[in-house]
Formats: C-alpha cells, structure tokens, sequence
C-alpha cells in the first residue's frame, strides 16, 4: 500500500452502507447460519429452480468467504434461473500502523497498473481517474484468467474520502463475459449509493 502524508487531520473509516438493485442480494460473513432460505426468499425465484439457487449461493458464500472481507454479495440478473452469475465485495485499504501516512489516489493507481497478482493474468485492462458520491476514486475494468481456467470480467472501485485516511474496495466480478454491460450498469449504481462514517478506530 502506498500513501501521502496528509493523514494527521483526518479520520479512520467506521462504518459503511450499500442499497442495490433487486437481483443483487447481501450475504453473510463466515460464521452466521440460517441465511440461505432468506436470501431465497429475497430473490423469490421459481420454486423449481430453488434447489439451483440453493447450490449456486453456497458455493459462492464458500469462494468469497475463502478471505476476509468487510461484506460479500451475490448477483442473479436472471431471478427465472435461478443461477447466481456474479458476486461483489468490500474491502477496507487502511495506511501502515503509525506511518501517519493517507492511502493516495495516483499511487494506488500505479500499483493497480503494475502489480501482478499471482494466478490472475490480465487479458485487458483500463483504469481511470473517477468520482462516486462517496468522493474520488478509481475505477478499474478488467477480464482476466483466473488460474489458467476461468475468465472473468471485474469492475473495481477504489473510493478514496477526502475526510479520511482510509480507502474502501468495491469488486464485481463474473465469468459471463456477455453481462461485462450489465455488471457496468449495476455497479455503478451501486457505487453511487455508498456512505462512509468516519471516526475512531
């Protein structure tokens, strides 16, 4: 992680909220249970295809799930299949313990630019400078291989407030390359509804 010294005047990252449209639904962290029938019942698909969405937001939770993240979702554009086709996450970007340091915007942007990440090679790429409601911030898209075996196509939106330290990670991801304009729309209007709280930590 890189950063400024502009960090003495501003605050932690406390606290955060998301609405989004109705074919995206919140799941779970690791460790809370009973969760799958109400998350059915939010997408209400056809009873035929419960069992399908049953398996499908299993598997999901359990991918997601496999490293630790600030909240975790699942995307059924389709609620008639029943099949999940996407998934998002929220990850907090938080400065080195006592650097005194602010994560920085065109830093950060230079390290999405450069880094390799092991298992993913990237097929296409553009980022560029953006603002959400939240504040400033970066916003990648990218279809990558995951593992020599799946392609996806990611939308990222790295939010950077201008009242805090911190930075916060929005990932959408599916490997249905037809939904890349789909998975754009969604979101963005996700984006545009996060709030951030800030204080102490």
């Amino acid at each position: 992680m890189t950063f400024n010294d502009t960090c003495p005047h501003k605050q932690a990252l406390v606290g955060y909220r998301l609405s989004a449209p109705a074919s995206w639904a919140a799941l779970p962290l690791e460790g809370e249970s009973g969760w799958v029938d109400e998350v059915i019942a939010l997408l209400a698909p056809r009873p035929e295809t419960r069992a399908t969405l049953r398996q499908d937001l299993q598997l999901v939770h359990r991918a997601l799930n496999s490293e630790q993240h600030l909240g975790i979702g699942a995307w059924m554009p389709f609620p008639e299949t029943g099949s999940v086709l996407g998934a998002m996450a929220v990850d907090l970007m938080i400065p080195n313990e006592g650097s005194g340091k602010a994560v920085d915007i065109d830093e950060y942007r230079e390290l999405l630019a450069t880094v390799k990440r092991q298992g993913v090679r990237v097929i296409s790429r553009e980022i560029f400078r953006d603002t959400v409601n939240a504040g400033p911030c970066l916003t990648a898209r990218e279809t990558v291989m995951m593992d020599r075996r799946v392609v996806e196509y990611h939308v990222v939106y790295s939010v950077f407030p201008l009242d805090s330290c911190d930075a916060i990670e929005l990932t959408f991801c599916t490997p249905h390359l037809e939904l890349a304009a789909a998975l754009d729309t969604d979101s963005r209007l996700i984006a545009d509804s996060l709030t951030l709280s800030t204080g102490e930590r």
